[in-house]
């Protein structure tokens, strides 16, 4: 384990981005270290990557090895994965904008094809501000045409663990 982080922060730190070619090598080779990480559910692997990420347009590109990974994996871990987008990015990774430009969490859950009724109540428990958990909620409608049975599922977790005694929290 602690070979595999050391050979995902070796790859950063030496990585060549002089050309489009050599910088599509060095995340090409990060991918499939995404994908065997979130295979095996080894978060710590991914929370790496983005520590050592060095700037903002590299740390996009592995959300995008995130998003293949919960695609390829099979283990329910995906809430995991999906949870740690949301920290990493708030906002921006809860709002879904337009059909061009959608973050990366709508494209985490749209690859998540099935999710789960556990994966929605951990993602709707997870600890963020009133504004981003309506983004939030708007970009899980998006990306699965939820039922009205799946929204009050949503609502209800809402409500268990963003309670009265929390001012950021609004019903509805």
């Amino acid at each position: 384990m602690k070979a595999k982080k050391n050979l995902v922060t070796s790859i950063i730190e030496n990585a060549d981005i002089t050309s489009p070619h050599a910088f599509a090598q060095v995340m090409h080779r990060l991918n499939d270290i995404m994908l065997a990480a979130a295979a095996k559910g080894r978060i710590s692997v991914i929370k790496e990557f983005h520590e050592a990420a060095w700037d903002m347009e590299r740390q996009i590109n592995g959300t995008t090895a995130l998003i293949e990974a919960i695609k390829h994996n099979k283990r329910g871990r995906n809430d995991v994965v999906i949870a740690f987008i949301l920290d990493k990015y708030g906002s921006y990774a809860a709002s879904a904008t337009d059909d061009h430009n959608k973050p990366p969490l709508f494209h985490a859950i749209k690859a998540d094809g099935g999710i789960q009724q556990k994966t929605i109540a951990a993602l709707a428990s997870h600890n963020i501000d009133v504004n981003t958990r309506e983004k939030f909620g708007r970009t899980v409608f998006e990306a699965h045409k939820l039922t009205t049975r799946s929204a009050n599922f949503i609502r209800k977790a809402w409500s268990k663990t963003r309670g009265a005694n929390n001012p950021a929290y609004k019903p509805g």
